[in-house]
């Protein structure tokens, strides 16, 4: 089977997921309060949520310009943001999540840069960005247990067991950073799997990309930076979803929001859907509902602010049809010596 037509099947799959999860939602819902709802929506309100969400973007692109800046790959912020946002657009229709961030690695590699530099930092921003996702919501978990009523924790308890999951397997990747124990692990296996002519090309390109992420342990000041970056770039998908709540007259305090919305962004990153489409509007209700807001109220704001979060990355879109990568101007990057870290 081809590449192209296994990458078909996957959208469709996850276009089918979408669907399901969504007639699931859908099926119970007053769908004349939603109408009710929806028609004293204010426009000003949808427009903030919308900036915040481009912010959001913009934010996201800024960040990853600083771990490339460690790689001596110095790209102005518009050629950045260009390209995070054709990649998130088309990541929109690739079978994973993973989709889009092959798609910058590619525009970049045409560009003349080292691949496995490239790829070191996309690694780098997921892992490190996910992390700063995670302690927000650890924060936001912190924060619900002064604010919110016990018997609201004891029924969303199942949230907590998950993130408790999603810290064990984030553990990894950074402990494969800074580890050296589990650095002379990794290197020996891959040098095992060099041994293979068939595997060869593979695991020495693996070899280039892990000696690269793990050179970022040496940047320590920087990584600091990206991760408040991350923090602070965290609170505009927050923000957006308050807006779109206060267009939509939900009453809901703005400090629900900074509990609640970290830990559905979390949750909600499961690549089984379509952009995380019946994910994210499922988790609203599951979350909202326990702070006195209706299933259709609740519903309807994670719809609106899961549409303007893709309506933010539209602009891709319009970029790819202009020119695709193209657009972005043919200027290599000054690179210099990066010292790959020591192996004990």
């Amino acid at each position: 089977m081809g590449w192209w037509k296994q990458i078909k099947i996957g959208l469709w799959l996850r276009i089918g997921i979408s669907a399901c999860l969504l007639a699931v939602l859908l099926y119970p819902t007053d769908f004349e309060q939603v109408a009710v709802v929806a028609r004293r929506s204010e426009f000003g309100f949808l427009a903030l949520a919308f900036l915040m969400a481009m912010a959001d973007r913009v934010a996201m692109a800024y960040k990853w310009s600083v771990l490339l800046r460690v790689k001596h790959i110095h790209v102005s912020l518009p050629d950045v943001a260009g390209t995070y946002l054709i990649s998130t657009f088309l990541g929109l229709f690739l079978p994973a999540t993973v989709g889009g961030d092959v798609i910058r690695a590619m525009a970049f590699a045409r560009r003349g840069h080292q691949a496995d530099d490239v790829l070191s930092s996309i690694l780098t921003e997921r892992i490190w960005g996910a992390a700063a996702l995670l302690v927000m919501t650890i924060g936001s978990i912190g924060l619900a247990y002064t604010l919110l009523d016990a018997s609201v924790l004891e029924t969303a308890r199942w949230a907590v067991e998950a993130l408790g999951l999603f810290c064990a397997a984030l553990a990894v990747p950074l402990l494969l950073m800074v580890s050296p124990m589990l650095s002379r692990f990794v290197l020996s296996v891959l040098d095992w799997l060099g041994a293979y002519p068939s595997l060869r090309t593979l695991a020495g390109k693996c070899r280039a990309v892990y000696l690269s992420y793990k050179a970022y342990n040496a940047s320590v000041m920087t990584l600091g930076w990206f991760f408040l970056l991350s923090v602070i770039e965290n609170v505009f998908p927050v923000l957006s979803c308050y807006f779109a709540a206060r267009a939509l007259h939900v009453p809901v305090p703005l400090m629900y929001f900074f509990i609640l919305v970290p830990v559905i962004l979390l949750l909600g990153r499961l690549p089984i859907s379509f952009d995380g489409a019946g994910i994210h509007e499922g988790l609203f209700v599951a979350f909202f509902t326990l702070v006195g807001i209706s299933s259709a109220e609740a519903l309807l704001v994670g719809l609106v602010s899961h549409a303007i979060g893709i309506i933010a990355v539209l602009p891709g879109g319009v970029l790819y049809a202009l020119g695709g990568m193209n657009y972005l101007n043919p200027v290599k990057a000054e690179r210099g010596p990066v010292s790959a870290p020591m192996v004990e």
